[in-house]
């Protein structure tokens, strides 16, 4: 099987004219030497390597050589057959895939003739396979200094001039830690112009550095399995296996990669941090694991220290992009957690997740973190996207984290409602209990209208100015206010009459007084009868009714004034001027304020209250 980006090469002689080499060639009369013996086997090989028997042509080849037991002593002449012999039985090891006897014939027949081009382009190509960029660089060059006109030469020298252009120019964004540039200047540039070991093992680095592991490890195990640079692949297949997070596989490789070239001062340093990293990352285990145990936040802040260390390391020897960086942000998250440093412990998480999607203990620090800042929503619709996927649907540990979540999200879901229907309740209150002088809350006692069991409450601030004395009754102060005021209007502070109906003050002070808005009764539902009426407690504990049972009231005293019952009011029982003869009923006593405490208005009944509730 022919190399890939190789054209299949056919031998000719190049002593004879090709229609020779083809089969017919001019034979020579009576005299044959040992040089036309082995022309004519290599005329043979030529066609069975041709035809791709490439065992049976190496063989002929062989059989040449061998007839030339002295390479030293032969002639010029021989000396350039030798050197066709070695150079092309150099090409079926080269078809075999078995580029180092390729090298070695091409290198002997370059010792009997060094103006021999083909043996120089032969060892060129084979130096390419094996992913020796360099020597195969300086191999053309120093050809180029004996062979000037060759144009193939040039022609090889300036592709394998790209392709060490091409390596370096990857190589320096990868120090640069500029990861994307790097993989864009391999798939667009390198992977285009050569496909020799050298350049896939470092495209599986720039692949590993951008997160893509199992392309970057199947890289590497073809370039095992073609049993070419196997020290290099080794040593590149162990640091791509360290930064998937299986540190100790990864360093075991490095070893064997050492193994092979035990004096290779770039492997050996590469272990050494390799090690380096293996052991703080073992030591913040360990100290995090005693402070989450202990509750010792110093222990939790050393070990959040030594993750930061190795995280933060500027030379980019764990791309972010990996396994293994995501692996230590998650260690440093989980004691941010416990460190109670909910911002950091989020921060890390996220970006652990972003690495590696599937990392199961950066989403339960997510969740925790989440719940612990009071955004419990948000942790359940992140945690309800990650149980859907395969490696998350079935774990207890996220369902664990998911469930709390969720209890967490509905009951601030269910303080929110209450906290709207109570807001929305209240705007649903009429205009025109807003802004008014009357309808403001009394400041002390002998001022606005209080509703019937409680205080506190809204109220007007209409003052009755009737002068009081000592051991009147409240059907006597009525009696009295309504003989100088008005009987439709109150008067305020100043004695001056207000301009208010009374029968509107009424309702204002049922609606705004006794905190359940007109037509409700003390649960907050509304009233079946319309004739039920309910009492407010003016000042100085005296009564006043509802609109509708005085228009009855009226009604009883005009009936009693028409059939002559006027009986002046006693001390204790006071009639109306109006209704001669009426007994009113006693007073209820006085409430005093500073007793009372103030209600919050009713906004659902018990029962729906227990309903919402039982749904979280």
């Amino acid at each position: 099987m022919v190399k890939p980006g190789y054209r299949q090469e056919k031998i000719w002689d190049e002593d004879e004219p090709q229609q020779e080499a083809e089969g017919s060639r001019t034979s020579r009369k009576n005299k044959r030497s040992h040089l036309q013996s082995a022309n004519l086997l290599k005329e043979k090989a030529n066609a069975k390597f041709n035809k791709g028997h490439n065992e049976e042509a190496r063989n002929l080849y062989t059989q040449a050589l061998q007839m030339f037991p002295d390479y030293t002593g032969a002639s010029p002449e021989e000396k350039q057959v030798i050197a066709t012999l070695f150079c092309n039985r150099g090409a079926t090891f080269f078809r075999e895939k078995d580029y180092e006897g390729c090298i070695l014939d091409c290198e002997s027949a370059v010792k009997l003739a060094p103006e021999y081009a083909k043996a120089y382009t032969r060892r060129w190509r084979a130096l390419m396979a094996l992913g020796r960029v360099k020597s195969a660089k300086s191999l053309l060059e120093g050809a180029i200094q004996l062979l000037p006109r060759e144009k193939a030469l040039r022609e090889d020298l300036h592709r394998t001039q790209k392709i060490v252009d091409a390596i370096s120019n990857v190589r320096r964004l990868l120090s640069e830690q500029n990861y994307i540039a790097a993989k864009d200047a391999v798939d667009n540039q390198l992977l285009l112009i050569t496909d020799n070991p050298e350049a896939r093992l470092l495209a599986a680095e720039v692949e590993a550095s951008n997160g893509l592991m199992e392309m970057a490890l199947e890289r590497c195990e073809v370039i095992l399995k073609m049993d070419v640079m196997p020290a290099k692949a080794l040593s590149v297949k162990g640091y791509i296996t360290f930064l998937t997070g299986l540190m100790e596989p990864g360093m075991s490789l490095l070893r064997e990669a050492l193994k092979l070239e035990q004096e290779n001062l770039e492997w050996k340093d590469l272990l050494r941090r390799c090690r380096t990293i293996h052991k703080d990352y073992m030591e913040g285990r360990h100290i995090a694991a005693a402070g989450r145990k202990e509750g010792s936040m110093s222990q939790l802040r050393m070990a959040m220290d030594i993750f930061s260390n190795i995280v933060d390391d500027e030379t980019g020897f764990v791309p972010p992009k990996t396994p293994l960086f995501s692996l230590f942000l998650t260690e440093r998250a989980e004691a941010a957690l416990h460190f109670q440093d909910y911002q950091t412990a989020l921060a890390d998480a996220r970006n652990a997740i972003e690495t590696k999607e599937d990392n199961l203990r950066a989403w339960i620090v997510k969740g925790h973190a989440y719940i612990a800042l009071g955004r419990a929503r948000e942790a359940r619709d992140e945690l309800k996207l990650a149980r859907r996927t395969t490696w998350g649907q079935y774990n207890g540990q996220l369902k664990e984290v998911y469930t709390k979540a969720d209890f967490e999200a509905r009951v601030s879901e269910a303080d929110q409602e209450l906290v709207n229907m109570v807001a929305d309740s209240r705007a649903d209150e009429p205009d025109d209990m807003e802004g008014q002088d009357v309808l403001k809350t009394p400041r002390h006692a002998d001022q606005g209208v209080r509703s019937k069991g409680g205080t506190g409450r809204r109220g007007s601030e209409l003052s009755f100015n009737t002068p009081t004395t000592a051991g009147s009754t409240n059907s006597q102060l009525r009696w009295q206010q309504q003989q100088q005021s008005p009987p439709s209007e109150y008067t305020d502070s100043s004695g001056q009459a207000s301009g208010i109906n009374r029968e509107d003050v009424m309702i204002q002070s049922r609606k705004v007084g006794s905190g359940k808005g007109l037509g409700r009764d003390k649960t907050g539902r509304k009233n079946q009868n319309p004739n039920e009426q309910e009492e407010e407690l003016g000042p100085e504990g005296g009564t006043i009714t509802s609109r509708h049972y005085r228009r009855n009231e009226r009604t009883r005293r005009r009936n009693s004034a028409s059939n002559g019952n006027a009986n002046p009011p006693s001390q204790n029982q006071t009639q109306s001027p109006a209704a001669p003869g009426y007994a009113e009923p006693s007073p209820a006593p006085v409430e005093d304020k500073t007793s009372r405490t103030r209600r919050g208005r009713p906004v659902m009944s018990e029962a729906d209250l227990r309903r919402r509730m039982s749904a979280i």
